[in-house]
């Protein structure tokens, strides 16, 4: 993983390898500031959810992530238990959090058990608060990882997302504009679960992103 790379004289002389310091995105990614991290984008498109029902709106359905998923556990979008969840979860102050969304899923694997996939959301004010929570939560969950930690690449398309494998499953922590989501996937028999893991963090990228449009993500 690349480190911290700071300051405008670095971005200028590292412009024509590093895209992300030029004009199109700030490049303010995992893959630059944090260990284990894959740089995708920065703040310019800003998809912001203000409202629970935003929020419950943009984690996945079982409709959407079709393959015959389903829930394991009652969908949760709350307002009031959103900071305290994060400040628990990342240690740090969470400012400008406005709500959070939970949700757990399974799919039973004839004769190979089953895989579980679970998104946590927060939604902030705006993406430069989001962006101090997610490294804090990044930090956090990484640190929490059990087992030997091994990077993985997962294209989601968000913009900033760090990925790895631990000892019980796949995950990837993704920021979306004012928006910070823990995606996980795991299986009963302990298979790599790195495609899944792409292609669902794919659709939570593009549900916060329609749902932050106006536009209904299930359509």
């Amino acid at each position: 993983m690349a480190k911290w790379l700071r300051g405008a004289a670095v971005c200028a002389v590292l412009t024509t390898a590093l895209t992300a310091c030029g004009g199109g995105d700030d490049g303010g990614g995992y893959g630059e500031d944090i260990p284990g991290g894959t740089a995708q984008g920065g703040l310019k498109s800003a998809p912001l959810l203000s409202s629970t029902q935003q929020v419950s709106q943009a984690v996945p359905s079982p409709v959407s992530l079709g393959g015959n998923w389903r829930l394991t556990s009652t969908p949760k979008a709350d307002s009031a238990e959103a900071a305290g969840a994060c400040r628990k979860k990342s240690g740090t102050a969470c400012t400008g959090v406005m709500a959070r969304g939970h949700r757990k899923f399974i799919r039973d694997m004839e004769g190979r058990g089953a895989v579980f996939a679970e998104f946590e959301m927060y939604a902030f004010d705006n993406p430069e608060n989001a962006k101090v929570a997610s490294k804090a939560l990044h930090t956090a969950v990484r640190g929490h990882a059990s087992g030997d930690v091994t990077d993985v690449k997962v294209n989601s398309g968000a913009d900033e997302a760090d990925s790895f494998r631990h000892s019980y499953g796949t995950l990837t922590m993704m920021r979306v504009g004012g928006v910070v989501v823990e995606a996980e996937v795991r299986s009963s028999d302990k298979i790599d679960l790195t495609d899944e893991l792409t292609k669902l963090a794919r659709l939570q990228v593009e549900r916060i992103k329609k749902v932050a449009a106006g536009k209904n993500p299930d359509a």
